[in-house]
């Protein structure tokens, strides 16, 4: 072949591929105007107008006159807001608080060196008595841990302010993460022979209640005591703590019960702020709609089929639907909403860390598994966790932030920790071998990639070409795991199906006022109406099969009417958004929830409190973004009409 028709041969395939990239733009933007311009687009973008309705109308302004108008209301108010400021219990507080900071190290090393000395010996006395029960290593362990923690601060004339606004780890904790200022810590110390006696006696006689009270009791209640100090001052940092302890919660003896407590403080600390005039508390239809569906829910439990279990399921699950409220009307700057973030995915990648490295050191477990089906596959990691599809659920909650923050970064090295972060979450989400997390984590990346850059649409069509070669490229243990989905051959897609059939089946009976909230509701009544050999099932495997059969319908259409108002709140703002680094953060929010609900059509995340917990949390987040966004317009909007060029003088 010559050079010439070389030449005319590249021309016509380049001209044949200019073509058809044309093409495909003209299809991306016809479908793009279609869904923003036809009935889908003036659905999902009338939020701002449904909003302005509720504003203006009789819900809202009742309210507002009833609190304009009932000035007893407002006397009271003013009353205990003044109380407060001038009350002696906080007077004292912040003396104290200002007196632990103006504190030296070296007494806080003559406590610990002196609660630490006779913890130890309690644990020897009682070792040596013969009618003395001795007690468990880690009463030593403690009270080692106390003695060698004590060295170190013996030789420090630094200040407890100084030292932990100077310190690298507590500086990154208490300044970066929780927001306080340089000045806050800039205490000197305040020498007082006094308070060394005293630090040595308060540590002896701690040491010495060690022989009714295992010592961890104390390290536990001091830490407790401090947190709530600086919930108090500052309830961010109460539902920011709360947000990274989701986990780790497994280490406590019940769960749901530590995390409900994590979030009553901070519903206290911000109430006791809101009393004071010092924070606000903003509702709009869609948190309406969100406290008529925490009522239903309440009630739910209050007349249900499950009893007092019933009961307490539903009042863990209202104080933890709280956190949404904390974080939406909380989280009111760019930088707090990104510190919740920040904690969620840090958070994330520390559990999914152990579960890779459970997976790689033969930990994974052995259940949930069909193994005539699945022979090859050797286990599923739960990390700190107890079961493989909760840690999946959790991960798939993180994993559109972390691309977030990855789309966002300004940085190389910011972007290179957030690969990392992703490679390992993605890989530990790989291993919980959960079929419905992979499609939930595929769709919720496909979608946040439309929401933020048409070329998706463009990647998606030419990816149709690719597809058919991934079963050579990806392990045939995944592949078979994932084409599995729907397959009633495999023992866990059959016992689905038919836990759903039983669970309609019960709905139809419970229809209206459904059966009750909670396990204990489900555990009672299913059975009756269950195929045989799928009488155990401890839930009916589907968000919305479950809510149907505990609330019944209106409780069911009350959700949906939540997800609806979210959806629109946050097509709308996608719709208009300005700053391109809010609407990829509010979109990763948003595509988190979707994946969860796609996870939610195979199984009922809601049966983990911490999943319950961590699903509104990632809501809030999003709609924390889009108020951020919309007072930023506003407030732009008012500097530019009330400017002091604007300025005029009426007479």
């Amino acid at each position: 072949m010559s050079k010439k028709e070389k030449s005319v041969g590249r021309l016509s395939r380049a001209f044949s591929l200019s073509i058809i990239v044309n093409l495909i733009d003209r299809f991306t933007n016809a479908v793009y105007n279609t869904l923003m311009r036809g009935l889908f687009g003036r659905i999902f973008t009338a939020y701002s107008a449904e909003e302005a309705a509720f504003e203006g109308g009789f819900v809202k302004n009742h309210f507002k006159e009833t609190f304009r108008v009932e000035s007893g209301v407002r006397r009271v108010r003013a009353k205990i807001s003044r109380a407060f400021e001038t009350s002696f219990l906080l007077g004292k507080l912040g003396e104290l608080s200002r007196e632990l900071l103006a504190t030296s190290l070296k007494l806080y090393g003559n406590f610990l060196l002196s609660f630490g000395l006779y913890s130890i010996l309690i644990y020897f006395v009682c070792g040596l008595v013969p009618s003395l029960e001795v007690p468990e290593v880690s009463f030593l362990i403690v009270s080692i841990s106390s003695l060698l923690a004590s060295l170190p601060l013996l030789v420090s004339r630094v200040s407890l302010g100084r030292a932990l606004g100077y310190g690298r780890i507590s500086r990154l904790i208490f300044i970066e993460a929780f927001g306080f200022k340089n000045e806050d810590f800039e205490i000197p110390v305040r020498k007082s022979k006094k308070k060394a006696n005293f630090a040595i006696l308060i540590g002896m006689i701690l040491g010495l209640l060690t022989f009714f009270v295992h010592p961890i009791y104390f390290v536990l209640a001091i830490a407790f005591l401090v947190v709530a100090a600086m919930v108090v001052v500052s309830p961010e940092i109460g539902i920011l703590a709360t947000i990274f302890l989701i986990p780790f919660c497994s280490f406590f003896k019940n769960p749901s019960l530590a995390l409900a407590i994590f979030v009553i403080i901070s519903t206290v600390g911000y109430l006791i702020k809101i009393v004071r005039g010092k924070r606000i508390f903003k509702v709009e239809i869609l948190d309406l709609v969100i406290i008529i569906f925490t009522v239903v829910l309440f009630m739910g439990g209050i007349i249900s089929a499950g009893g007092v279990e019933s009961r307490n399921a539903a009042l863990i699950s209202c104080v933890l639907i709280l956190g949404y409220f904390l974080v939406v009307n909380l989280m009111r700057t760019e930088r707090w909403i990104n510190r919740c973030v920040n904690a969620l995915i840090s958070s994330a990648v520390i559990v999914a860390a152990i579960g890779v490295i459970q997976y790689i050191f033969g930990y994974a477990v052995d259940a949930w598994i069909d193994k005539t089906y699945f022979s090859d596959i050797g286990g599923r990691v739960v990390s700190v966790f107890d079961n493989p599809n909760v840690l999946a659920v959790y991960l798939v909650l993180a994993f559109p932030l972390i691309l977030g923050k990855i789309s966002g970064a300004t940085t190389g090295k910011g972007r290179l920790l957030g690969w990392i972060s992703a490679a390992i979450v993605l890989a530990c989400l790989v291993f919980t071998w959960s079929r419905a997390a992979w499609l939930a984590v595929i769709i919720s990346v496909i979608l946040m990639g439309l929401i933020n850059y048409r070329k998706t649409f463009k990647v998606l069509l030419v990816s149709g070409f690719v597809l058919p070669f991934l079963p050579f490229v990806l392990p045939d243990s995944v592949v078979r795991r994932f084409t599995s989905i729907g397959n009633l051959a495999d023992s866990s897609s059959y016992y689905r199906v038919y836990t759903w059939r039983g669970s309609l089946r019960a709905a139809k009976d419970y229809f209206w006022g459904g059966a009750g909230y909670g396990s204990s509701a489900y555990a009672e009544v299913y059975p009756q109406y269950a195929y045989a050999g799928i009488e155990a099932a401890e839930h009916s495997h589907n968000l919305f099969v479950q809510i149907l059969f505990g609330l019944g319908v209106f409780g069911l259409l009350i959700f949906l009417a939540v997800l609806f108002l979210f959806a629109q709140k946050s097509f709308e703002f996608f719709k208009d958004a300005q700053d391109k680094g809010l609407k990829l953060m509010a979109s990763a929010a948003f595509c988190a929830v979707i994946g969860a609900l796609v996870v939610g059509m195979f199984d009922y995340i809601w049966y983990n409190f911490r999943i319950f917990f961590m699903f509104w949390i990632v809501m809030a987040l999003c709609c924390a973004y889009i108020r951020f966004a919309a007072n930023e317009t506003e407030r732009k909007r008012m500097n530019s009409d009330y400017g002091p060029e604007s300025a005029s003088i009426d007479i």
